[in-house]
């Protein structure tokens, strides 16, 4: 009251200020929270509406998985006037699938290639995939065009496809879909697949050092590479570093590859020397898989050791006290309250 003020100034403000800030409170932090908090868990219609039309794929149900994918693709142009509208690229892809292997439908590779052609201007990696082995020859719906195959490579790679990435090297290096060849992008691609794991890519990459196609030559560097090759399962790397090393008179690493192709050692003189390699090798790996057992076996301890505290009191999902819990037959460590619980 304003007589407070007169009466007891220092209670006044008091009461001023205190009033001031929960009424400051009130209408800013409240009002923002109730705001902000249905936010989080919301996910769009056409992405809920796209995983009943995988769910549908999947089971083999094509014509629902068309007739949930349909409506959320966009559409795609059908005359001069019409243009065409955006959509959710999954979904078109998935319609490109039903009408390329003819699942649901008539096939019709060409209606096929169209919708992969819509997913892939929205950055569908899968799509891009698709166009591509198209316009290589490798699938019908398209006539062979190698502009467009190194375009639709181009845009596989860089949306992450490891295979693509290695296509897009040979394509520069060879001059196709491109006015001249350009070895030394191409060899610049060979390194980024290689980067991604691309076996093939590092085989080619280590055979553009070897010949000095788009990189100096080095035949260090080549070696690298078809190790790296060979460790990703190129088959063809290790015949090749066998080739190598001997080229450059290092008997000793020719006959370890030989070994590890063949489980043969060819050089006599070598033999020692290969064999205990190989038993090093050997004890290495053998000591690596001791160390995983080893935290895996602490990792199942403090997991028993945590149901061992539940057990007898508490169900080891829903964590519910019971006096009536069962064992879990599969494990036959952890104790459940209902089948619910055993199953989840």
């Amino acid at each position: 009251p304003p007589f407070i003020a007169l009466v007891h100034p220092p209670l006044f403000l008091f009461d001023f200020f205190f009033f001031f800030f929960l009424s400051f409170f009130f209408y800013s932090t409240v009002p923002l929270l109730v705001f902000l908090s249905p936010m989080a868990p919301f996910k769009p219609e056409s992405e809920k509406r796209f995983e009943l039309a995988q769910a549908a794929f999947k089971k083999g149900e094509y014509k629902k998985a068309r007739s949930l994918a349909g409506p959320i693709a966009g559409t795609l142009p059908r005359g001069e006037k019409q243009e065409e509208q955006s959509g959710h690229a999954g979904a078109a892809f998935l319609l490109g699938r039903l009408y390329s292997e003819g699942l649901g439908v008539d096939r019709q590779p060409s209606e096929g290639i169209k919708w992969y052609r819509k997913a892939g201007k929205e950055g569908h990696v899968g799509a891009a995939v698709q166009l591509a082995r198209a316009y290589e020859g490798k699938e019908d719906g398209a006539d062979p065009d190698d502009d467009l195959a190194l375009h639709w490579r181009e845009v596989a790679a860089l949306g992450g496809d490891v295979d693509s990435a290695n296509w897009v090297g040979l394509y520069l290096s060879m001059g196709k879909g491109c006015p001249v060849p350009l070895v030394e992008v191409g060899a610049d691609w060979f390194r980024r697949a290689a980067d991604l794991g691309s076996p093939a890519g590092a085989y080619n990459l280590a055979h553009a050092y070897l010949k000095g196609i788009g990189r100096s030559k080095d035949a260090y560097e080549a070696i690298k590479y078809l190790e790296l090759a060979h460790d990703l399962g190129n088959s063809k790397a290790a015949g090749d570093l066998i080739r190598l090393h001997r080229s450059l008179g290092n008997e000793e690493e020719a006959a370890y590859w030989h070994f590890k192709v063949t489980g043969e050692v060819d050089n006599e003189a070598e033999r020692e020397a290969v064999l205990a390699r190989v038993a090093y090798e050997e004890e290495e790996a053998a000591e690596r898989a001791a160390a995983r057992a080893r935290r895996a076996e602490a990792a199942r301890a403090r997991e028993l050791e945590v149901l061992d505290k539940l057990d007898g009191g508490a169900c080891a999902y829903c964590m519910a006290p019971s006096t009536t819990l069962k064992r879990c037959g599969k494990c036959r460590v952890a104790r459940y309250c209902s089948p619910s619980c055993q199953r989840k």
